[in-house]
């Protein structure tokens, strides 16, 4: 007797390139274009290194002391700048680029789904990682004539 023999099959694992074409909006008929199809692809790239980057800073990270051992040295050498905190950890360092990255998917999206890119949204995302580093994004002008962003808070 087959061991199979009674369950149910594996279910299949939904595809990266199906889902990411879908939740971006675009016709299955489309899906072939190259130029279509690269931009999927980098679409897809830009979110599976999101999802790891969300999971590194998510977890906590008792052997990062590792990946500093050899550059305390240099570090010493370069004090951090007065009034900047000091270098984030791995944690704090991978959830500065989970951030960047969804700030980056949402204008990557450029309105795919009929509506406009979100400026809220990635400035939000971008103020939530730059303080760290002494920065923030303020709104001072208008980036494209005609296009009015919300107000900074």
């Amino acid at each position: 007797m087959d061991k199979l023999e009674g369950r149910t099959p594996d279910i299949r694992r939904e595809d990266p390139f199906e889902l990411e074409a879908t939740r971006l909006g675009i016709p299955r008929e489309n899906w072939e274009v190259p130029t279509v199809r690269e931009m999927i692809d980098a679409h897809v790239s830009l979110r599976e290194a999101h999802d790891k980057f969300s999971r590194l800073s998510l977890r906590n990270l008792p052997d990062q002391e590792w990946a500093f051992t050899e550059t305390k040295v240099e570090a010493a050498k370069h004090p951090p700048q007065e009034g900047l905190p000091p270098n984030p950890d791995l944690r704090e360092s991978s959830e500065v680029v989970q951030l960047m990255l969804a700030a980056s998917m949402e204008a990557a999206r450029g309105g795919l789904k009929g509506g406009p890119t979100q400026a809220s949204y990635i400035q939000n995302k971008l103020n939530s990682a730059l303080p760290r580093y002494g920065l923030a994004v303020v709104n001072e002008s208008p980036p494209v004539p005609g296009v009015k962003l919300p107000p900074t808070q």
